[in-house]
Formats: structure tokens, sequence, C-alpha cells
């Protein structure tokens, strides 16, 4: 049985519905609006763009690289050249002592801007220059190492040359 106290519907003409709906779509988009103002005027986003001074610095800071970068390839070509003349078999100490401070001051650079990635190119550059020089000097060694043996060997075919003929001479 169907009460009818309880099963009264009311009805809700076409004029009250869209004015309920403009009414909460109004409450909906002042909501979010006042939302969205309060978190970007709290937060850094906006200090981001408004503040020039940080743009300003890491402009400078890219300047600063690109300066070093064209001091420092000419550093590098400086270095290339001492490495390729430098001759292991004359005993000039200088020589080897200014390529390795070039070397070092290459690996300075590095350390004094050590929180910039960019500048970890520096470092990979001096040890690389640094394998290539002790490469040279060991490359010398061996080459020195060599000859050594070499001359050994030739020394020792002459002397069992000399032996082997006093002994077809001395049997005959």
């Amino acid at each position: 049985m169907k009460n009818s106290t309880t099963d009264t519907t009311k009805y809700v003409n076409r004029r009250e519905r869209i004015g309920g709906l403009i009414y909460v779509l109004l409450f909906f988009i002042i909501g979010a609006g006042s939302c969205a103002w309060l978190l970007v005027s709290q937060s850094d986003v906006a200090q981001i763009f408004s503040r020039k001074d940080l743009v300003g610095a890491k402009m400078k800071r890219q300047q600063d690289f690109h300066r070093d970068q064209e001091r420092i390839a000419a550093d590098c070509d400086l270095i290339v050249e001492a490495i390729s003349s430098f001759d292991p078999g004359i005993t000039a100490v200088y020589e080897k002592n200014d390529i390795q401070f070039m070397i070092n001051e290459l690996k300075k650079n590095y350390d004094r801007n050590h929180l910039d990635k960019r500048y970890m190119v520096y470092l990979h550059l001096a040890d690389f220059y640094q394998m290539w020089f002790n490469d040279r000097q060991d490359l010398w060694r061996l080459h020195t190492n060599l000859v050594n043996i070499r001359q050994n060997l030739d020394e020792c075919e002459l002397g069992l040359e000399k032996k082997q003929d006093k002994l077809k001479t001395g049997t005959r």
C-alpha cells in the first residue's frame, strides 16, 4: 500500500531548473577561480616569472661558461701541440712539468665550478690528455726497449757467428 504522505513528489518547472543550474555553475566558477588565484599567488611560480634577477644570473652564468670555453679551447690547443711535439728521449724536465701544469689547470676549471655539470667536460678532457701523455711516454719506453733488444740480438748473432767461424776454422 502506498502512503500518500510519503509519496509526494515536488515538481519543479523548467525556469527553476535553469535558475538552479546557473546558480550552481556560478558558485563553481567563483570557487574554482578563487582556488586557482590562491594557489598561483602563494606559489613560487609567480615569483619565478616575476623575478628577472634569476634569469639575469642564469644568463650571466651561461656567458661566463662560453667565455671559459673560448679561453680553454686555446689552452687545449696548446696542450695538444705540446704533447704532440714532446720527445721523451730528450731529458727536458721543464717540458714535462709544463704539460702537467697545463693539464692540472684544466682540472682546476672543473674544481672551481664542480656544481655546474657543464664543467665536467674539462675534467674529462684533462683525463684524456693525461692518458695520451702517459701513453706517449710508455710507447717511447717500449720503442726504446725494442731497439735495445734488437741491438742485443744483433750483437748476439754476430758473437754466435764468430764462435761458429772459430769452431769451423779450429776443427780444420
